[in-house]
């Protein structure tokens, strides 16, 4: 059973939709087209996402092949997807990349760090670590140091006013 809460957030992310849909389905270029989506699985996010699933699934699903790994597997193995290569170190996706770079603690690790981080009872403490667990789903935030001092602050935030309390 929903909440009345729950309910109208959906109701509003679903009228958001269709409104998003019907302005773009109404432009003569469509910001997202069939086009555009076909060809970013065939050369970009879609491919690296299949390739990671093979090469997660290459070491049993375990990981771990290290740091620096990425930018050296799609250097040497032309794989023609873009943005993957010399030069790019990470994936697009934050928790894919910690999961083929260190394996399954890597995973532990950063979700051990949003969780002490994040606390209802601060606006700050709620939206930071909220936006990068969202944003890391698109972009690989994680390896980016602001990721882990914006964290650092919102932990240092959570214990100041708990001890202040105190």
């Amino acid at each position: 059973i929903l909440k009345i809460k729950n309910l109208r957030v959906f109701i509003i992310a679903f009228i958001f939709i269709c409104i998003f849909y019907f302005i773009n389905n109404s432009l003569q270029t469509p910001i997202i087209s069939s086009e555009m989506i076909e060809e970013k699985m065939t050369h970009e996010r879609g491919k690296a996402l299949s390739s990671i699933f093979h090469l997660l699934e290459q070491s049993s699903w375990m990981g771990g092949y290290g740091f620096g790994f990425i930018e050296y597997y799609y250097s040497a193995h032309w794989l023609d997807i873009m943005g993957l290569g010399k030069g790019a170190g990470m994936v697009f996706n934050s928790y894919l990349d910690i999961w083929l770079s260190v394996s399954y603690v890597g995973l532990f690790y950063h979700f051990v760090l949003l969780h002490i981080s994040m606390s209802r009872k601060y606006y700050f403490t709620m939206i930071i670590p909220l936006f990068y667990f969202i944003f890391a789903n698109t972009n690989p935030v994680v390896g980016d140091e602001y990721y882990y001092l914006f964290l650092g602050i919102s932990y240092g935030l959570i214990q100041e006013r708990n001890t202040a309390k105190n």
